[in-house]
């Protein structure tokens, strides 16, 4: 396999989503009293049983996507593409950090961050 920027940009996608994806699923199916159909993801961090795996699987997709917009800014130095992947990143982890229990309300302002510049990556 080749090593190179590209690769390992695109390596670090996939495993990102492929691990929100399975940690999602597996955390729906044992979150007691927890459903897809009428609960938000964000509720996964409220739930003890699932609050610190859901905390760990949002820091992790926030951080393989800025690894990856950092190995594509090393190729095509663009860096407004860099600053879609760091705010989306950003979001994550923030999110990550403040659940949507959290007074603040800052949960949903990282929410929005993820979900709007991860969808424009």
């Amino acid at each position: 396999m080749k090593c190179d920027n590209k690769s390992v940009s695109g390596l670090l996608l996939a495993l990102g989503a492929a691990q929100f994806l399975t940690m999602m699923m597996l955390l729906e199916a044992v979150a007691p009293g927890y459903s897809m159909h009428d609960d938000a993801i964000s509720d996964l961090g409220t739930i003890p049983e699932t609050a610190l795996w859901f905390a760990l699987t949002l820091f992790t997709i926030g951080l393989t996507n800025l690894s990856a917009g950092w190995f594509l800014l090393k190729i095509w130095r663009d860096k407004g593409l860099f600053v879609v992947f760091a705010l989306g990143s950003l979001g994550a982890m923030g999110a990550a950090l403040i659940p949507l229990d959290n007074p603040s309300g800052l949960h949903g302002i990282f929410a929005l961050l993820a979900f709007l510049f991860m969808n424009l990556e």
